[in-house]
């Protein structure tokens, strides 16, 4: 039996959770009703308007003694360092290290099986070559690379459902079957093109309070969002993503991007515009709108 919710229960029901993630997350009714009761930002007014400025990042970074060990143990804080003062993380955590030498640079560089991964996981290391000998980054990866014929390609492809996550997965196999002028028989029940369909909203999970909204095509899953929040340095959390039809989602999403206010972010990518910082009740009204136009739930 459902319980019935009032202010007096919910209010209790809120006190046992640190923050409004944990509310929504481990009782959505409870969350809901608190919505619809207009008390949401009341009971989580302290957490709502916590923010990382430089001065905290800079407090929380010192005690880390690497970039990586940052990342791994206060992931909010580095993320927003990385999407708002990403000059911080060079200033604070180059310091650490001494100069580099072509020795060092080898060596940290073999620890990585891409170029892609070795910038992600040495910034200040790969920044040096780049900056200092390029040369190494073919050198060193170049042996790594595999020669994509026809067979290894499709065997490669058949491991993605999608040719959007296929280039996601694998970028070099994806620009061989191209060259190949075999990418569309490897994809050829795919729809090929996005139709924009769908309508989604995902929280920023490093940051309280911040969204993207958007539209995207039913048969690239969530392969959109990711790519943006990869672009702005985020992590998401998907709250719901919905099929509404294509003449209905960019009419939906305008009104979307109306609630709350937009994210200002020190450099514009595809997608920036999207993202907004939101109450929870606006939040809300946001999911109602698009659940009352839903013909499919996907997530």
């Amino acid at each position: 039996m459902k319980k019935k919710w009032d202010e007096t229960t919910v209010r209790d029901e809120a006190l046992k959770y640190s923050s409004l993630k944990d509310f929504y997350r481990n009782n959505g009714s409870a969350y809901a009703v608190a919505c619809q009761l207009k008390i949401i930002d009341e009971l989580f007014d302290r957490q709502n308007k916590f923010r990382w400025n430089e001065d905290e990042v800079r407090i929380e970074a010192v005690k880390y003694k690497s970039i990586k060990e940052f990342r791994k143990y206060a992931n909010g804080c580095y993320n927003a360092a990385k999407r708002k003062f990403p000059h911080l993380l060079d200033e604070l955590f180059i310091r650490l290290r001494k100069d580099w030498t072509l020795e060092d640079l080898i060596n940290e560089a073999k620890k990585y099986s891409s170029k892609g991964e070795f910038c992600d996981g040495s910034p200040s290391a790969y920044r040096v070559v780049l900056r200092k000998c390029r040369y190494l980054l073919d050198e060193l990866f170049d042996n790594k690379r595999i020669s994509w014929g026809i067979e290894n390609v499709k065997k490669e492809a058949s491991k993605y459902e999608t040719k959007s996550r296929f280039q996601e997965k694998n970028h070099s196999a994806y620009n061989a079957a191209v060259r190949l002028g075999i990418i569309d028989d490897l994809f050829e029940n795919q729809e090929r093109y996005n139709t924009r369909c769908c309508l989604y909203i995902c929280e920023m999970t490093d940051e309280v309070g911040v969204y993207k909204v958007g539209v995207t095509s039913k048969n690239m899953d969530d392969f959109r969002i990711r790519c943006v929040a990869r672009k702005a340095g985020v992590q998401f959390r998907i709250i719901i993503l919905s099929l509404v039809g294509s003449e209905k989602a960019l009419l939906l999403e305008k009104q979307l991007k109306k609630k709350g206010n937009k994210v200002k972010f020190n450099h514009k990518f595809d997608g920036c515009t999207e993202f907004r910082r939101m109450s929870p009740s606006e939040l809300n009204e946001c999911i109602e709108l698009i659940k009352e136009h839903t013909i499919e739930r996907i997530f």
